[in-house]
């Protein structure tokens, strides 16, 4: 009997994201419906940072903006194998405020799920809705929040006791500890 080769299925152009490494599963079928499919890179790689598993794992993290052919035979158990060519293209990353891309997209750039809110992360997250700061006011910026610490609970840092002296914050200024053994005072002028 004639041995069929593997029929690779359509994916269109694969989206890799820069500096994001890529993981895109090629496939083909075997029509005699063999049990495995062995695949490799068809001739030299187009990069060298890219790779491909013998079960079809495509993996890349592309650097700049790009296009390249990535040729990939796939192997059936009785040897026969046939060859397909598939447009990847390196773009940046189109997720706004801190939002992270998936590891590929199909066909655009734009046709992906990012990691956040918004379509293409253009909502920011008020991080101050669960009051972070808890001794001061809470300042949303895009992608975090920043803490302004009420004054008291930072009037210990300019030192204001005695040496060896324990500085407590209070609200409005500070308080000083007992002098050291041997000495008297009220903790700041010993």
């Amino acid at each position: 009997t004639d041995n069929a080769p593997p029929v690779f299925q359509p994916t269109g152009n694969i989206i890799a994201f820069i500096n994001n490494q890529l993981n895109f599963t090629v496939k083909a079928e075997d029509p005699e419906n063999g049990p495995t499919l062995s695949y490799s890179l068809s001739g030299a790689s187009p990069d060298p940072a890219l790779s491909l598993s013998s079960d079809g794992r495509l993996t890349w993290t592309p650097e700049q903006n790009s296009t390249i052919a990535v040729n990939v035979t796939a192997v059936d158990e009785c040897g026969s194998g046939s060859t397909e060519s598939l447009t990847v293209m390196a773009r940046d990353c189109p997720c706004q405020n801190g939002g992270s891309c998936p590891s590929f997209a199909l066909d655009s750039p734009d046709n992906i799920n990012c990691s956040c809110n918004g379509p293409l992360c253009d909502v920011d997250v008020d991080e101050c809705l669960n009051s972070p700061c808890v001794h001061g006011v809470c300042n949303n910026t895009i992608g975090g929040f920043n803490c302004d610490c009420e004054q008291y609970y930072t009037d210990c840092s300019s030192q204001p006791c005695y040496p060896e002296v324990t500085c407590t914050d209070v609200p409005g200024g500070h308080e000083c500890g007992d002098c050291p053994r041997g000495m008297t005072g009220d903790g700041k002028n010993c």
